[in-house]
């Protein structure tokens, strides 16, 4: 019994959980683990991983110098082991060495897609990257990707040729920026949390998705919001913006958090200076693209839009507009998250850092909600916004983990369909509901989201009040 006590011990569980992972690492490095597991096993062995995180580091304890680069070490060694292993139930990757090889060919991914070269004898391909292309999805579309990160797999492409292996190893830089972040902002503990999640070294170090590099950008803007050099913060804001666009639903929040001064001549040349920074921060690999001649790098975000109005993935907004039978979807939608992104700015009221982060929160699950296109990575955009909180809600983890769900496809799931044809993306309805009922309960249930509500609703009931009263008068 006083085996089992000791055990259980705070600093017993860390270095449990750091090993048992470096030992699964090594199973999937040395890919002793396949897709062949099948995806409600890999599920319910990321979930386990999940609850095994969650019982670590429950209780902040105290840890030596040495403790902390022990375990820093084993976790950040995990995740380079991670970085050999194959991907799985994922192909997004071919895509980011095509690309990044196609630019060093002085060729450009916005003007020929792969389809083009699989038809067009008249380029020759070596036998390594027609064994790329033949496994990149969307093979008819050109690139979606904003000139900087093209540029960026053109960067180490050049240094590694068609290496997916050093792609991986890559993202530990930006992994380790956001890391120190954390622990400037939140302490040992709290970096050490985020060093360990499975979700993040999940996605990034097995899959491969390239959303850390403008998730650091995002997280550098949100720490130097609350300091004097702002224009900083703007202009990682841009950069992280050009990364992925839904970061900047954060601008207009930004800019309502530093309208400091009584004067609205003040305040209106503020918001233009920021937002000059801002604009600096999103153009500059725009004018890096055009320096290194890569041509319709402003093709980039009409294709993107182009690929939304196309596609729908995993999304319950999409899925109760046709459930409706309503007319223009991607309008409705459109029109839907403009109305909830001003409805969050319309009541949000400048407090303190810490509302900002919940506020913003708020902002990306409202996105998220009602994007045709919901990809289980996506949620990595909620990690500095959750990590740099005094307290992480610890059901909000759990949000990570419910979108995995997106990976329950016809395809992947362990069943035939018969008699009925589903696109090869497509997720059951029956998931879907079940996945956002789960996301949304958790989130409004567990963030003190009810009492905002309530809040805001009686702001708005007693302002119509108050007009009525002096109408009257």
């Amino acid at each position: 019994m006083s085996i089992v006590k000791e055990f259980i011990v705070p600093k017993h569980r860390v270095y449990f959980y750091s090993f048992f992972l470096l030992s699964i690492s090594l199973l999937f490095g040395n890919q002793r683990v396949s897709v062949q597991i099948g995806i409600l096993w890999f599920l319910f062995f990321l979930l386990c991983l999940q609850v095994l995180h969650q019982y670590t580091f429950q209780t902040e304890i105290n840890l030596s110098k040495y403790e902390c680069i022990l375990l820093f070490s084993l976790l950040y060694l995990v995740r380079f082991i991670f970085c050999f292993a194959p991907a799985f139930w994922e192909d997004d990757w071919a895509r980011y060495l095509w690309e990044g090889n196609l630019i060093l060919k002085n060729d450009s991914p916005y003007l020929r897609s792969p389809e083009f070269f699989f038809q067009n004898q008249t380029f020759p391909i070596s036998p390594e990257e027609e064994s790329i292309l033949s496994q990149i999805n969307h093979p008819d579309w050109t690139s979606i990707y904003s000139p900087g990160i093209n540029l960026y797999f053109a960067l180490l492409s050049f240094l590694s040729p068609l290496s997916f292996i050093v792609f991986k190893a890559s993202y530990l830089f930006f992994d380790l920026i956001i890391c120190f972040l954390i622990w400037k902002v939140r302490g040992i503990w709290f970096a050490l949390s985020f060093a360990a999640l499975p979700i993040l070294t999940k996605e990034v170090y097995l899959n491969g998705h390239f959303e850390l590099i403008g998730l650091t950008f995002f997280a550098m803007s949100l720490y130097w919001i609350r300091e004097k050099p702002r224009a900083i913060s703007f202009f990682c804001l841009g950069i992280a913006t050009h990364c992925k666009l839904w970061f900047g639903i954060a601008l207009p929040f930004y800019l309502c958090f530093h309208s400091e001064h009584k004067d609205p001549k003040e305040n209106i040349w503020k918001i233009l200076k920021l937002s000059i920074y801002f604009l600096l921060g999103y153009l500059s690999f725009f004018f890096l693209a055009e320096l290194f001649q890569l041509k319709g790098s402003a093709l980039s975000i009409r294709n993107l839009i182009l690929f939304t109005r196309e596609f729908q993935f995993n999304s319950i907004a999409v899925t109760l507009v046709k459930f409706c039978n309503l007319p223009n979807e991607n309008l409705i939608l459109l029109l839907l998250v403009v109305f909830a992104i001003l409805a969050e700015l319309y009541f949000y009221r400048k407090s303190s850092w810490e509302h900002l982060l919940q506020t913003l929160t708020r902002s990306f699950l409202l996105f998220f909600v009602l994007s045709p296109v919901v990809n289980a990575w996506y949620c990595l955009a909620f990690l500095p916004l959750f990590y740099f909180q005094k307290e992480i809600p610890r059901a909000n983890q759990w949000i990570l983990f419910v979108w995995q769900c997106a990976y329950l496809t016809y395809q992947n799931l362990p069943y035939a369909q018969t008699g009925i044809s589903h696109g090869f993306y497509e997720v059951p309805t029956a998931v879907i509901l079940i996945e956002y009922t789960i996301i949304l309960g958790i989130f409004f249930h567990f963030n003190d989201n009810k009492s905002i509500l309530i809040d805001k609703t009686s702001n708005i009931l007693n302002k119509s009040k108050y007009e009525r009263n002096q109408g009257d008068r």
